[in-house]
């Protein structure tokens, strides 16, 4: 076992001189690292923070301690990490964790030793620090240590991204948790569907939404265009019109009728749509200033005064739906025990 060979290496070995502040001449144990250093400590402090501690210290001496000296305890943790883990349990000053490398080493070894005080401590710095990694490294962390808010949090980031099931380069994290990976891959397979939804319902909202550009109607349910959006509205001869149609039908039901909206504006719906169904399921793809620069080039001069600042409205608004839309998406957290356990 990999585990017996460091501690015999250990116990073959000459402790270094104590590292301070743990090198009290009247310690009556000696914790001993994986890489030779001395820890001097107080028996009574560690019973009292560790269950595994306290049954390891009824324990006769097996190492053949000379009368008069402190037990030698052989440990598998290198020194900064049992530096760390006793740092969370002594009355010394705390330890500043900075990275996940510094951190997880301690968080493993506060649950392996069942010290509560270093689990809950460690946890809190999990959060705190997995906020600062990549959505997918933070997605992989929350779902490996039972973090269901932040994997909520993280995977709404992480649509934003290109897709990453099935590559290689994965998080160890999360390698050998299939059901975190199953459980991203349905959730972003229903943030698609819900921005093809709002991508469905576009023409309408263009048509009769919360805006100024809704298609007012007269008495007898005649569409009147004169606010609509200009490329629903021009009819110049010389702004090339598509040949699809759309409904400015009167919700009263007994007036039909239609527009043909003007080419460059389907040339830009067409890229939007392009942009927002490509790998990032992202709102901000509709305020792609290229893309929009791209159409505007089209416009005639019956659209050109009023063209630029009504897309650049218009996108903004898709934008803004798109991100509401994605919000509303529920994510189902795979580890329903260790939801519970972590709340």
């Amino acid at each position: 076992m990999a585990e017996d060979r460091v501690v015999e290496s250990v116990v073959n070995s000459e402790p270094h001189g104590p590292r301070t502040p743990f090198d009290d001449d009247d310690g009556d144990i000696i914790f001993q690292s994986a890489d030779g250093v001395a820890f001097r400590l107080y028996k009574v402090i560690l019973r009292k923070a560790s269950s595994v501690f306290r049954d390891m210290l009824t324990l006769p001496d097996a190492g053949g301690t000379p009368a008069g000296e402190p037990q030698l305890v052989p440990l598998t943790e290198d020194a900064d990490t049992l530096e760390r883990l006793l740092r969370l349990v002594y009355p010394v000053e705390r330890p500043a964790f900075k990275t996940l490398d510094e951190l997880l080493p301690v968080m493993e070894a506060a649950k392996k030793y069942d010290i509560p005080v270093a689990a809950n401590d460690t946890r809190r710095e999990l959060e705190v620090l997995a906020r600062k990694e990549p959505p997918l490294r933070a997605y992989a962390i929350a779902c490996a240590h039972g973090m269901p808010d932040l994997a909520r949090q993280s995977a709404r980031l992480l649509v934003k991204e290109e897709d990453f099931l099935g590559l290689d380069a994965l998080p160890p994290e999360i390698r050998h948790l299939p059901d975190a990976l199953l459980a991203f891959a349905r959730y972003r397979s229903r943030c698609r569907s819900a921005l093809l939804n709002v991508l469905d319902q576009d023409h309408e909202w263009l048509r009769a939404g919360a805006h100024e550009h809704k298609v007012a109607y007269s008495r007898k349910g005649n569409p009147q265009m004169q606010n609509a959006w200009v490329w629903l509205r021009c009819q110049s001869g010389s702004c090339p019109s598509s040949l699809a149609t759309f409904n400015t039908a009167w919700d009263g039901g007994w007036s039909t009728s239609s527009t043909t909206p003007r080419l460059w504006w389907v040339h830009y719906e067409t890229a939007v749509k392009r942009t927002l169904m490509g790998g990032r399921l992202d709102g901000k793809g509709a305020v792609q200033k290229n893309l929009m620069e791209t159409v505007l080039v089209e416009c005639c001069e019956t659209c050109a005064p009023h063209a630029s600042a009504q897309l650049s409205e218009y996108a903004l608004s898709l934008e803004n739906r798109v991100e509401r839309a994605i919000d509303d998406v529920s994510f189902e957290w795979p580890f329903a025990a260790m939801e519970e356990k972590a709340t």
